[in-house]
């Protein structure tokens, strides 16, 4: 069941936009950063887990920014971290 809900909620965020794409981070794209610069409004950007030690702007349209947790277990959203500008504990974000 709970299978299903994610495949559906996959499926959903999916077509919502027509014309939406999926960026993957890093098999498309280097950085998180270069495939935001490289999406347009309502586009999904998958990130593989690692540690990304990079600043995200994000500029005049709304995106999907995500782990694998949509196509693999919730094991990726820990092993996903967005680690900014420092080291610090506190400065990771799980994605």
């Amino acid at each position: 069941m709970r299978n299903a809900v994610i495949l559906l909620s996959v499926l959903v965020l999916l077509f919502s936009h027509s014309n939406a794409a999926i960026l993957e981070v890093p098999q498309s794209h280097g950085t998180i950063q270069s495939a935001v610069d490289a999406s347009a409004a309502g586009d999904t950007i998958l990130i593989s887990a690692g540690t990304y030690f990079e600043n995200i702007v994000v500029e005049n349209h709304e995106l999907y920014l995500t782990s694998m947790l949509l196509l693999e277990d919730s094991s990726s959203v820990e092993s996903t971290i967005l680690a900014g500008d420092t080291l610090q504990p506190q400065n990771r974000i799980p994605c």
